[in-house]
């Protein structure tokens, strides 16, 4: 029989009552509790740090008595800069007056808190080895399954470093080896470092053959999973010989941007590239095979089925390359194929590459290649710069840190929390810290009976949208026309292009709407780039969805705008655009001046961020510009050939018609899409053939009716929701409008039932603001990819028209 007992399941206890219960406790010293925390510089694991030095410092404050023991907590991270990195937001938490450093040897320090609590910080590398070198193994090796099994023997062989380094830290601290230690926690992203080491099986099994005709994985993976296992094991064994508790921050992989159809999960994440191919899956294939081991060997994981928060923001800072691009540089530079010299992007120690604003250059996709006066020119290496010349780093206002996810643009971040949504690492740590202290909450336990807490996002999210929405500054960058929309480290070409299509439009919209009389009556002193920007910003009016529905209206015309702007060679011919009449002199054209490197700088760090632009140019043919990284295909440009070379391979090893191809190529992997017409892609991949997958339709009204007509066949599609997206100006201004006219929908009297529609700010004429990230997300939903929580139907309906 129910009982009111029986509704104490639905609440958790009081985490600081409990606190004060266990400082209170004859029987337990809280003060001698001693800590790993592996990965304790990350998001995570940084974050179970604080709430760790939080929480002791609450309880000495509940403590009758001085403590009379230290409790030590040891950290651990990949080197001496990330430690340091570290240190440095503990001090800005706690103010750098509460920390002693009482020893310090080469990468290692020990400092004390508030007099009491100890921090012994410690580089590992968390790498898994193999004890032969597996390529020379093989070349004595002639069977093909002999190979196979002496690569999947070796892996179980592998060695994990965390037991080890568990082993000597209990010496260190004069622990006996009988005896445990409270708690070690992994804030390692696992399954991450695992498929870092994983390229080179992948190497190894593509050179050797071994991989032909496995299209199921299945040798790859029975390699692969051997490793894993092994390192679960050493946490295993860490739990069953050295700690009383061992806590897991794992990972779905895919943010638990995933449904269940036919009992199988289908990745559903239009923020990678891997989630149109593989490796995404594969990822959460090995996040899942982590699950079960951590499992079997009795760990606690929180696994967070969400994109996790800001553990920093970087306000006003180079941007750095993301470690993908690096590589791609680096190799080409050996290979001597990169089209600059690679010093231009070292940062002062060399150790780092930034990103830099490259001078885009138009890209040839079609035969024959010929230059502006119709003639054929011959396969020549490009060139983007020398170690020499003054090419501008990329700085940005602000670049949000997202544990091992890198650095995310504002719009980045907004996009991804509203469609994967959010659990703040403060509230991830937090369910670890607790279990670290008091164990799981017995009245309402946050692990099930399998050790797994499946963590997704809360009403804490709620924190982090403040965060986002209710700062003038992260307004003011949203909606200028000059700040860089998206950064590299967040996947998808795709999602980065659409970003950038936002800000080139606010660039286009406010040059246009720039009044050349309140410049020369306003203009009256010598203006820095800057303060050029700045004005600019503050004297147009932003982009609103209701501007977009009009510009739509008129596609010609909005296409001569970006052809015209995109023909701008002076400060002169920019005056022009902006409706500027009669000669530039004095203050009037040093601002122009600065005007015109801001506006350059701002469509140079688009290419050279990775994402090709196309527009039809003023003799009515397409044109690419592109920088040296070009996304799309993830290939390094070097020589004007190297575009039309790739497209002719995978054009006839497909057997692709070239156009549809490129049209595929533009509307799907990521392109900003000034043409015209509208692209309406409906194929994943080019793999087997695209034979009516591209359809090119001229008029809003064909471009409605097709989204429509898709629409009511995905209404009676019980499988994977139809896979589509969309390009071109008609096709953006398309689907604002159908955004727009679901946002006129919004009804005040209807309270909540207004849902999505409520998120969208208004101006004081109650127009609604183009905020990209925000209409990005929208995006997301429209084509299907809208995270499945069970109440999806709070947000945009498949299809951009209600």
């Amino acid at each position: 029989m129910l009982t009111k007992d029986d509704f104490t399941k639905y609440k958790h206890q009081s985490f600081f009552l409990k606190l004060k219960e266990l400082v209170a406790n004859p029987n337990t010293n809280p003060f001698t509790f001693k800590m790993v925390f592996f990965g304790g510089t990350g998001a995570v694991g940084g974050q179970a740090v604080i709430e760790v030095l939080e929480s002791y410092a609450y309880m000495k404050n509940a403590s009758i008595e001085e403590p009379n023991a230290r409790p030590q907590l040891v950290i651990t991270g990949i080197n001496k800069s990330q430690i340091e990195q570290f240190c440095g937001k503990l001090f800005q938490v706690f103010g750098k007056q509460q920390f002693k450093t009482v020893a310090e040897q080469g990468d290692e320090s020990v400092l004390l808190y508030d007099g009491f609590v100890e921090l012994h910080f410690k580089t590992l590398m968390a790498i898994p080895k193999f004890q032969t070198d597996l390529e020379e193994a093989l070349k004595n090796i002639d069977n093909k399954q002999a190979k196979i099994d002496y690569l999947i023997a070796e892996a179980s062989r592998t060695t994990s470093p965390f037991e080890a380094f568990i082993k000597e830290i209990k010496t260190e601290l004069g622990i006996a080896p009988e005896d445990k230690i409270r708690a070690v926690f992994s804030g390692i992203p696992v399954p991450s470092v695992a498929t870092y080491h994983f390229e080179n099986i992948d190497i190894l099994l593509d050179k050797h053959g071994l991989s032909d005709g496995d299209d199921e994985k299945l040798i790859e993976r029975s390699i692969k999973k051997e490793i894993l296992k092994g390192l679960a094991e050493d946490f295993g064994d860490i739990k069953k010989h050295h700690a009383e508790e061992v806590l897991m921050a794992h990972t779905t992989s895919v943010g638990g941007m995933y449904q269940i159809i036919d009992g199988e999960p289908v990745i559903k994440l239009g923020y990678a590239h891997s989630s149109l191919g593989f490796l995404l899956k594969e990822k959460q294939f090995y996040a899942n095979e982590l699950t079960i081991h951590y499992s079997n060997y009795g760990l606690k994981s929180l696994v967070t089925a969400s994109a996790i928060g800001i553990d920093y923001i970087y306000a006003s800072s180079t941007l750095p390359l993301s470690s993908g691009i690096s590589r791609k540089f680096r190799q080409a530079s050996e290979n001597n194929t990169l089209p600059f010299d690679l010093k231009v992007t070292f940062d002062q120690k060399s150790d780092r590459l930034l990103n830099k604003v490259f001078e885009a250059k138009s890209i040839a996709v079609n035969h024959p290649i010929s230059n502006s006066a119709s003639n054929t020119i011959t396969k020549s290496k490009l060139d983007y710069g020398h170690e020499n010349d003054n090419i501008p780093d990329l700085h940005v206002n602000y670049a949000l840190r997202s544990g091992e996810n890198g650095l995310f643009s504002l719009d980045n971040a907004y996009a991804l929390y509203l469609n994967m949504k959010i659990a703040s690492q403060e509230e991830l740590a937090h369910v670890l810290v607790s279990n670290a202290l008091l164990g799981d909450d017995p009245q309402k336990p946050w692990f099930d009976t399998n050790g797994i807490c499946y963590y997704t996002q809360t009403d804490n999210s709620s924190l982090v949208f403040a965060l986002l929405n209710n700062r003038k500054e992260f307004r003011r960058y949203q909606t200028s026309a000059f700040t860089t929309k998206a950064f590299q480290e967040l996947g998808s070409s795709k999602h980065q292009a659409e970003l950038h299509m936002h800000g080139l439009f606010m660039l286009m919209h406010k040059l246009k709407n720039l009044n050349s009389k309140q410049v020369s009556d306003q203009v009256t002193s010598k203006y820095e780039e800057q303060e050029v920007k700045q004005w600019v910003d503050a004297n147009t009016s932003k982009l609103r969805l209701e501007d977009v529905v009009e510009y739509g209206k008129d596609i010609p015309s909005l296409s001569k705008s970006f052809s015209d702007l995109f023909a701008i060679q002076s400060a002169e011919d920019l005056a022009l655009y902006t409706g500027f009449k009669g000669g530039l002199s004095g203050f009037t054209l040093t601002f122009y001046n600065g005007l015109f490197s801001a506006v350059n700088k701002t469509i140079n760090a688009i290419t050279s961020l990775g994402t090709p632009i196309i527009f039809q140019n003023a003799h009515g043919k397409d044109e690419i510009l592109s920088g040296p990284y070009f996304a799309p295909l993830d290939l390094v440009l070097s020589t004007n050939y190297t575009l039309i070379e790739k497209i002719d391979s995978l054009c006839k090893e497909q057997q692709l018609d070239r156009e549809v191809f490129i049209n595929w190529l533009v509307c799907n992997n990521g392109f900003v899409d000034l043409r015209p017409n509208a692209v309406l892609n409906m194929a994943k991949t080019y793999i087997g053939g695209l034979t009516d997958q591209i359809h090119i339709l001229q008029t809003e009204e064909a471009f409605r009716e097709a989204i429509n007509n898709l629409k009511l066949k995905n209404a009676r599609n019980i499988k994977e929701n139809y896979h589509y997206n969309t390009s071109g100006l008609l096709a953006y201004c398309g689907r604002i409008t159908g955004l727009y006219e679901q946002l006129e929908q919004f009804d005040l009297s209807l309270g909540t039932y207004n849902g999505w529609k409520a998120l969208f700010p208004i101006d004081g004429n109650e127009n609604h603001i183009l905020i990209p990230g925000l209409v990005e997300a929208m995006r997301h939903y429209s084509e299907g990819l809208g995270k499945i929580t069970g109440t999806e139907f709070l947000y945009p309906r498949y299809g951009y028209f209600g």
